[in-house]
């Protein structure tokens, strides 16, 4: 019975775990995905702000670089497909589930597109990102750039030498 219930709970989305506060350590790796140099985390089966179900706890999380993504980085997101079984909602939030259904319906956080009249979210799911998008690696027209500015500078300290002489 518990293996039924176990793969129903797996193939809904959403884990049966009592509601419990953030965890306040660094998520681990296999709980979010990287892409592009940016990390995302499927971090709450809520908006991340209020009116929400339940806003993102950003009291730990922000310290380790954890943030809202900004506009141009949300529309550019990963799709929720990328994250497959990886869900971090236990270290932003109340819930220890991420939604599956509501990212195939697009219910994500987006800035406020799914507040209705009353000013109630509608269920969405969070993603949070940390980093800055930049490759980890300097490419080699970055290399050869600042190579060729050391050659300037010491070029010009080299002539400034010879002319104080």
């Amino acid at each position: 019975m518990r293996t039924v219930l176990l793969a129903a709970t797996v193939a809904f989305g959403f884990a049966a775990l009592p509601a419990q506060a953030a965890l306040n350590v660094p998520v681990p790796a296999e709980n979010y995905i990287t892409v592009d140099g940016l990390d995302w985390a499927w971090a709450s089966p809520c908006a991340a702000f209020s009116p929400s179900c339940g806003t993102v706890d950003f009291s730990f999380q922000s310290t380790q670089g954890w943030r809202v993504p900004t506009l141009a980085e949300f529309l550019a997101r990963p799709d929720y497909t990328a994250f497959g079984t990886k869900c971090a909602s236990a270290w932003f939030s109340q819930y220890s589930h991420c939604d599956v259904s509501d990212a195939q319906s697009g219910y994500i956080y987006d800035y406020g597109y799914n507040v209705l009249p009353n000013g109630n979210s509608q269920y969405a799911e969070s993603w949070l990102v940390r980093g800055d998008g930049a490759p980890a690696v300097p490419e080699a027209a970055t290399w050869a750039m600042m190579i060729a500015g050391f050659g300037m500078v010491g070029a010009s300290l080299r002539r400034r030498a010879a002319l104080t002489a």
